[in-house]
């Protein structure tokens, strides 16, 4: 027999008892619907816990902390410099590595005329900044050609700067009563900016004031009014004479940074480059008499390093473990995440299997029925020479086409179940609670979601179902004898 002459037969001997065939179906469609339905309520909620800590961290973001770890083969992990720094960036995947060296206010003062800031700056490769995804909202990201001394601002490290003798009259970035934003005392893109190394004992002179900015740009003060020298730029720098003179610099903004929440010093502080930070740090401790031992250094104390995708961050976490180093990701919360999801997919998916596994026993008994109905209809195609192989095929093909239409028409309405359960329950129910949205709150809220992994699973499982039923009515009919079948009435 012909390929045609099998498909022809085959929907023909469907369509023959309708009903029964329809029925039959619609315990495959129910079976195929409960799988897809299921589990994609176990990818939805996947999807929207990896949405909330999206929008509370960088998901292809590895921080890098020295603690002076050890290898895997129990060695001491070597030295956090530039040069290891350099083979983080050789790995498959790594698309920006920079060192973070926090440089505080006590240790460096930087001051545009009598204002001073308040905040910590942040030594890291300046060209490393377009890779993790800065931009910038005025100004552009320093280049090599601006040179050491260039400076990027976060979007509010300007309110972090205040006048040492009023102390309490400072401005925020946020709203004042009359809903009113009021600009800094400083601006990065027109005022000019001198940075100089502090001596310690100019720290906090007499028990005076100490500042301390927090939420990018108000100031908290603590201990008794008194005469803070430190903060008094224009009495310290008219004397030629002071200690501090000649480790002064003047320092350019070239624009300010578009604050991300994610990445708090993109909002409060000031970033510089390493090597400049580096030299104002060594220059303090020179100023201060301060020894350190160089057999106590390990390098850096913190690095950022950034991925291609949050798939890949897994592999380039591991290696840097390998090394002895310890840190901290995304990782550290999505693996036990995706577990307890994926713990919660099987069970799910299972007991939509059972109801497909109900639905294979119709399949079964609507072939097993139709061959009683079609045993003279077997006999005379034996008779005829007809191919067993041919006979096997007929059965095979027509429970398979029962699993394949019950699949596809399960698709169907699982997508149609989907789409009730987002709009009604997600927009509905969840959205009061999370405000409309995951994570940032403009993203409606999906507790179900069907990727086409999904769909090509359900309809292969429902194809499967009915050929596996299929198999067993199929051996039976080419085992009835010829003579016996066309003896049948």
């Amino acid at each position: 027999m012909r390929i045609f002459d099998v498909i022809s037969m085959c929907f023909r001997n469907l369509f023959r008892r309708k009903v029964r065939t329809l029925l039959t179906v619609m315990g495959v469609i129910i079976g195929t619907c409960a799988i897809i339905v299921t589990i994609s309520l176990g990818v939805g909620m996947d999807a929207a816990q990896t949405k909330m800590i999206e929008g509370m961290m960088d998901l292809t973001m590895i921080e890098i902390y020295n603690y002076g770890g050890m290898r895997e083969d129990g060695t001491k992990a070597q030295k956090l410099d530039d040069s290891v720094l350099k083979d983080f960036a050789a790995q498959p995947h790594v698309v920006g590595v920079t060192p973070v060296f926090e440089v505080w206010n006590n240790q460096i003062q930087l001051s545009s005329g009598k204002y001073v800031y308040q905040n910590n700056l942040v030594g890291v490769y300046l060209d490393q900044l377009d890779k993790f995804g800065y931009k910038t909202k005025e100004g552009l990201l320093p280049t090599e050609s601006d040179g050491k001394q260039a400076l990027i601002f976060g979007e509010q490290a300007a309110y972090s700067f205040i006048d040492p003798k009023r102390p309490n009259k400072w401005v925020g970035p946020d709203p004042d009563e009359n809903g009113k934003v009021q600009d800094p005392f400083v601006n990065p893109m027109k005022d000019k900016f001198t940075m100089r190394v502090v001596k310690a004992d100019e720290e906090n002179n007499g028990g005076g004031e100490k500042y301390f900015s927090y939420g990018g740009g108000g100031v908290m003060i603590s201990g008794e009014t008194g005469n803070n020298s430190s903060n008094s730029d224009d009495n310290s720098n008219k004397d030629k004479d002071t200690p501090t003179r000649k480790y002064e610099y003047k320092v350019k903004p070239t624009g300010v940074l578009l604050g991300n929440f994610k990445d708090y010093n993109t909002m409060g502080a000031i970033f510089m480059d390493i090597e400049f930070a580096k030299e104002l740090n060594a220059q303090y401790n020179k100023l201060n008499k301060i020894r350190t031992n160089p057999n106590e250094d390990n390098g850096y104390q913190n690095v950022k390093v950034r991925v291609d995708d949050m798939n890949n961050v897994e592999a380039v976490d591991k290696y840097i473990k390998s090394l002895g180093f310890e840190t901290y990701s995304f990782e550290t919360y999505r693996q036990p995440m995706k577990q307890q999801t994926m713990v919660i997919q099987i069970i799910l998916g299972s007991l939509g299997g059972i109801s497909l596994l109900v639905a294979a026993l119709g399949i079964a008994n609507t072939m097993v029925m139709s061959i009683y109905e079609r045993t003279r209809e077997i006999g005379v195609m034996k008779v005829l020479g007809c191919n067993l192989g041919n006979i096997r095929s007929i059965f095979l093909m027509e429970a398979g086409a029962i699993g394949v239409m019950g699949g596809a028409a399960g698709v169907g309405i699982s997508y149609l179940a989907s789409f009730i359960m987002n709009q009604v329950l997600a927009n509905g129910i969840m959205a009061s609670m999370f405000g409309g949205g995951m994570g940032d709150g403009s993203t409606p809220v999906q507790i179900s979601i069907i990727p086409l992994w999904l769909v090509l699973l359900g309809m292969a499982f429902a194809t499967f179902v009915g050929l596996a039923s299929g198999f067993y009515p199929a051996n039976r009919a080419v085992k009835i004898s010829a003579l016996e079948a066309i003896k049948h009435e």
